[in-house]
């Protein structure tokens, strides 16, 4: 009894999540060579809605899968490599020995190393701390498919031990947002490249004294559940919209009323219980063969051809009405190919080619999902709005015939003339721009409405 949005976008979210970066399509942008199928979903869902039983009823079958895939370790790979460090460690001991004392063989019978001996036993000794090296993370760590709440550094660490692919997750995400806006850090710098490479599949490097270089290629997807005010807070972090975060997440808004008990028992149908939970098991199961080699399939010509028109579609819109916050609309089409990569992969875990049908049923889903996203933004950018108003005004204010000219309040201000007729249009019991005859070129002037010529 909760709104088709939410299970619908909460299992958009997990097919995303279950895809990893073994999957990949190829053609369906002109100089893009491949696109994944992840996806950054935030849910926004007022408390006791019903969010989290939604999401954790479709999300059981991934965290069953990893649940397995950490037992599995556990009992058949954990003991033997706590073994072989032990042995490496005792050998290493033995070679570093042997090496500073330049002497080798048992107690009593050491005789001096020639220089063939010391250069052995200098490679055993690499080859035996490379080893350890390449064993150490799996000790303090499990392999996995998904994350919760978690930091950047904890992070890294997770992507070099399950081959690059995770899905973050969490029922309850407000920390985690948080965390990514940099509320818990000092300085209050925000959290985000992590976030933006695995959102790309782009290299991501970072070096830090006592944690050394981590050097990855990681691919995320994410599906946080919040409420309303968090989703507001990503929406209006500055640095969120101008780092292009905002812009690479789908968010949504499901508006729920709460409902009486009317002492109906409803269970899901089991038939899809079942077909959903082989649905996402069976993508794993492809996911873990392929480990490390992504099947990559191709766009059909009809299938980009829907991505270029939904693409002009946004850039109609990025031109007109939506000037202002352009770059906000500029990740449709991109979003809606891995929403696609996704629709292609559930059909057809072995498909070689994805299809007009698929591409048209995954810009639909992400045609809603854009208007869903426009109305968050559009309460973020109509408040951006009157700042920037405000801010002319007290220029104008400053001014004893409270006027200026386009093009000082560009060159001292920052305001294009685009955004100051903009401005004046919207805000016109404030403002209101004049042509000046000067001899020459006509200026145009912003005049603070409340002073006559």
């Amino acid at each position: 009894r909760v709104p088709v949005q939410l299970p619908a976008m909460c299992a958009v979210g997990i097919v995303s999540g279950a895809l990893g970066n073994a999957f990949t399509l190829a053609g369906a942008v002109n100089g893009k060579k491949q696109s994944h199928g992840n996806l950054f979903v935030i849910i926004a869902a007022a408390k006791s809605s019903g969010k989290g039983s939604v999401a954790d009823l479709l999300v059981a079958p991934l965290l069953d899968a990893s649940a397995e895939l950490e037992a599995d370790f556990k009992r058949n790979k954990l003991p033997g490599l706590k073994i072989e460090k032990a042995i490496l460690e005792k050998r290493s001991t033995s070679l570093v020995n042997e090496l500073a004392s330049g002497k080798t063989g048992e107690r009593g019978k050491k005789k001096p190393m020639g220089e063939m001996e010391k250069a052995e036993a200098r490679r055993d000794l690499e080859q035996a701390q490379a080893r350890l090296d390449a064993i150490e993370p799996f000790l303090d760590a499990l392999p996995t498919y998904w994350l919760g709440n978690i930091t950047s550094e904890a992070m890294e660490m997770q992507f070099k031990l399950n081959n690059l692919g995770l899905f973050c997750y969490s029922p309850e995400a407000g920390a985690t947002v948080r965390v990514m806006l940099g509320k818990y850090t000092k300085g209050d710098a925000a959290d985000f490249d992590l976030h933006l490479s695995g959102y790309s599949v782009e290299p991501y490097r970072s070096d830090r004294v006592g944690r050394g270089t981590c050097q990855i290629k990681p691919c995320l997807a994410e599906l946080l559940l919040v409420q309303p005010s968090i989703v507001r807070e990503l929406v209006d972090n500055e640095e969120a919209f101008e780092r292009g975060m905002t812009a690479r997440t789908i968010a949504v808004i499901v508006e729920t009323e709460p409902l009486e008990d009317d002492g109906i028992l409803r269970q899901i149908n089991g038939e899809t219980e079942a077909a959903w939970n082989q649905l996402i098991h069976g993508i794993l199961a492809r996911r873990e063969a392929l480990a490390g080699n992504p099947h990559c399939f191709t766009c059909a010509p009809e299938a980009r051809e829907i991505f270029r028109q939904f693409h002009n579609e946004a850039v109609q819109l990025r031109c007109g009405e939506f000037r202002d916050i352009e770059a906000e609309l500029g990740r449709w089409r991109e979003n809606a190919i891995r929403l696609a990569v996704g629709q292609c992969v559930a059909d057809n875990h072995e498909a070689q080619e994805l299809t007009g049908e698929q591409a048209a049923r995954a810009v639909e889903i992400m045609r809603w999902c854009a208007r869903a996203s426009l109305q968050i933004t559009n309460a973020a950018r109509m408040q951006k709005r009157a700042k920037r108003a405000d801010a002319l005004q007290a220029i104008l204010a400053g001014k004893l015939d409270g006027k200026e000219t386009l093009r000082n309040l560009d060159k001292s201000h920052g305001f294009t003339p685009e955004e100051v007729r903009g401005l004046a249009g919207q805000f016109k019991e404030q403002f209101t721009v004049e042509r000046v005859e000067t001899g020459g070129r006509p200026s145009e002037v912003l005049r603070l409405a409340t002073l006559a010529p």
